[in-house]
């Protein structure tokens, strides 16, 4: 997972795999919350005034994730309503003030045949590789 982040910071990267069905969901949750409750914080990563409400200290920053599922979730899927890796990495990091949030899907890697999942892999590394030579453009 990424490091500290500030408003020095010129990025973020996170991956996250979802376990979702597997004991591993619990520590995986916990220690991101662990991560978020340590970065967001006010006057690092957010500020507050009572006129303006919250405001993130981190605009113009870009993060990149990477996330791994076993599924697809598909927004307009009934699958959609049950990804809760990507709408709340999103909703923190706009939180601090990220909008330019690219990112990586890597499925599916459980569903299906290993060829499914080696291409999805395949497609997941080619997509970061196009996101990192953006980037460092």
């Amino acid at each position: 997972m990424a490091g500290f982040v500030t408003p020095a910071t010129p990025g973020v990267s996170l991956d996250r795999p979802a376990w979702a069905a597997s004991p591993q969901v619990l520590v995986q949750r916990f220690t991101l919350k662990q991560y978020f409750d340590v970065i967001v914080q006010p006057g690092l990563t957010f500020s507050y005034s009572p006129e303006e409400g919250y405001s993130g200290l981190l605009s113009g920053k870009t993060a990149v994730l990477i996330l791994a599922r076993g599924g697809t979730y598909v927004p307009s899927a009934e699958t959609g309503r049950l990804d809760m890796q990507r709408p709340y990495l999103e909703l923190i990091l706009g939180f601090i003030g990220v909008a330019d949030i690219r990112t990586v899907l890597v499925q599916p890697t459980q569903l299906g045949t290993e060829q499914t999942a080696q291409e999805a892999i395949r497609r997941a590394i080619a997509e970061a590789r196009s996101i990192a030579e953006e980037l460092r453009a």
